[in-house]
């Protein structure tokens, strides 16, 4: 949501207090946000732009259910810094059709017994831009079966690694993701790095067991990573490229190592 007038000063949006905002869709009752409904929107070079505001998560769905339904949304923002509240109308006129056309902003499935991932269908708008990535990191792994955490995998056995991104959320919600891997060994000749073919995805498709939680401005993908042991070679490292597309259009990727054991 864009405003001509000021939601929140820029000590406000630096220190990351957002505007308390109540959204009425037709005659429903009022709905008071909480914070994590809301997230900043970012100018073109990465600073806060104090007049507009993001929607997120379960309130998003809530919107377009209510505008889709022919309801009237009205949303009143309180500003942290005080003064007039400040209140939008939007008009549920023309909103089905437009969400129609862009297929619900939502990524193309593939065809029945088909694993392979469809494209996005979100163009990218002009300008559109990845939430700023801050860093991101491997926290632990827990072993299939019996729970153990580990900070790296244990060749031969499988896992599921906690791979967490901090951002700087911008209103881009996360729509698809693609790991793809590298393993770096040694063996009595020589060492060196060996590109697999597999590709994991989020959403799972293919039966993998990928999955994602938010917490806050951290987006945790959970990948199933197994590493073959071998009496002939060493693997020292699977390193994890992760592709990340946004509900914009926009994508951004990372790169992490993941010791491995033997």
């Amino acid at each position: 949501m864009s405003s001509k007038f000021q939601l929140s000063s820029q000590e406000d949006a630096d220190a990351g207090v957002k505007p308390a905002v109540t959204i009425r869709l037709g005659d429903d009752p009022p709905v008071v946000l909480s914070d994590r409904d809301l997230s900043v929107v970012l100018n073109g070079d990465e600073t806060v732009d104090t007049t507009a505001l993001g929607f997120s998560g379960a309130v998003v769905r809530r919107i377009v259910n209510g505008l889709n339904a022919g309801k009237r949304l009205v949303v009143r923002v309180n500003r942290p810094g005080g003064g007039q509240a400040l209140t939008y109308t939007f008009a549920a006129s023309g909103v089905n059709t437009a969400w129609e056309k862009v297929n619900g902003c939502a990524p193309q499935r593939p065809g029945a017994g088909s694993a392979a991932p469809g494209p996005l269908t979100v163009t990218p708008a002009p300008g559109a831009q990845a939430p700023k990535f801050t860093r991101w990191y491997f926290t632990t792994c827990r072993e299939a079966g019996s729970g153990v955490t580990r900070t790296g995998l244990l060749a031969g056995r499988a896992h599921l690694c906690d791979l967490v991104i901090d951002t700087v959320p911008n209103g881009a919600r996360p729509v698809r993701a693609e790991f793809r891997y590298e393993l770096e060994y040694r063996d009595a000749a020589r060492s060196g790095k060996i590109t697999l073919d597999t590709t994991d995805v989020w959403p799972p498709a293919g039966g993998t067991s990928t999955a994602l939680r938010q917490s806050g401005s951290q987006l945790i993908f959970t990948l199933p990573l197994n590493v073959r042991a071998r009496a002939d070679r060493v693997y020292t490292s699977l390193n994890v490229t992760a592709t990340v597309y946004f509900s914009n259009g926009s994508s951004k990727r990372v790169y992490e190592p993941l010791p491995v054991r033997p």
